[in-house]
């Protein structure tokens, strides 16, 4: 784990020694966006921040080990000053065929996807109004109006105790976590949706309340059927 990530040469070390003895080592950066000066080479190549640098850094390192680097990136690389590979830690060879796993996933530190009730701006009867109306739904809306189901997915997953790492599958609109242990239900809700998420038979189902569109019979049909199931059900 490196907290100053800087150029993320950590993640560049792991990956390289895992190609090399074809070990499974995982790395975790951390890294804040700090801006670099608009007179340098990042800057001018399209890179805002330091965070922005890492992240490039790791994509280009997986890209060589993968042997998947085309002659136009090359070129791009060789004429610009921005050195995104570390000469002291030479790119390995391709020769030895390794199954090794070279994803890595970026996160963004942000507020909460959830509305949060505040009695302290409630001042008067029309506050209270105006906050009882704003809570029709729990989710904030993006500036498309939208939320983004990643974003929700990924809060709902650690807030339910599970790691970012947790391999996710989308079905039918909704996701399967940690090999079903968790689906959650972000999109849509209806009979065969339920039905098929009760084959699954997962330990726990989180749903937004907002997509039984004020269907109590669905709603209700739905919690007794998970119950009959073994399965928690969780309304968000």
């Amino acid at each position: 784990m490196d907290f100053f990530a800087g150029s993320g040469t950590t993640a560049q070390a792991v990956l390289e020694l895992n190609k090399e003895d074809g070990g499974n080592r995982k790395f975790i950066l951390v890294q804040l966006p700090e801006k670099v000066d608009e007179e340098s080479e990042a800057f001018k190549a399209g890179y805002e921040n330091i965070a922005d640098i890492c992240t490039e850094r790791i994509r280009r390192v997986i890209e060589k080990l993968n042997g998947t680097v085309n002659d136009n990136n090359r070129k791009e690389e060789e004429q610009t000053e921005l050195n995104l590979t570390s000469p002291s830690v030479p790119i390995l060879s391709m020769e030895r065929e390794v199954k090794t796993d070279l994803g890595f996933k970026v996160f963004k530190l942000s507020t909460s996807n959830f509305k949060h009730w505040r009695t302290d701006v409630i001042e008067s009867e029309d506050d209270l109004h105006k906050m009882v109306t704003m809570f029709d739904t729990q989710l904030k809306n993006s500036d498309d109006g939208t939320y983004r189901d990643l974003s929700v997915l990924y809060e709902l997953m650690l807030k339910s105790g599970y790691t970012l790492t947790e391999d996710i599958r989308e079905i039918n609109g909704y996701y399967s976590v940690a090999g079903g242990k968790l689906v959650v239900a972000l999109r849509e809700v209806n009979q065969s949706i339920v039905d098929e998420i009760v084959k699954l038979k997962p330990q726990t189902c989180i749903i937004v309340d907002d997509l039984f569109a004020a269907n109590d019979q669905l709603k209700t049909n739905t919690a007794l059927q998970m119950k009959d199931a073994g399965v928690e059900m969780v309304v968000v």
